[in-house]
């Protein structure tokens, strides 16, 4: 019964997060993040997400962000 999405959920990362386990200059991806245990799965997409200041100068590979990110990186 009902309707199941054929489209997978993505994986919610918080900015905070980043700042938190991140440096200057590294790489932020799917297999870094599953590296580190924030997120459960390499293959269901990861979305950054968050209002709160990116403090941390880092590149983003593969990964799929919120409006408000994406203006603090231009």
């Amino acid at each position: 019964r009902g309707f199941k999405s054929l489209k997978p959920k993505n994986q919610a990362i918080s900015v905070r997060v980043i700042n938190n386990n991140f440096k200057d200059g590294e790489i932020v991806n799917p297999s870094i993040l599953a590296e580190k245990k924030l997120i459960s799965s390499v293959d269901k997409p990861v979305k950054i997400l968050g209002k709160e200041k990116l403090t941390v100068k880092v590149t983003f590979e593969k990964v799929l962000m919120s409006e408000s990110v994406k203006e603090q990186l231009k």
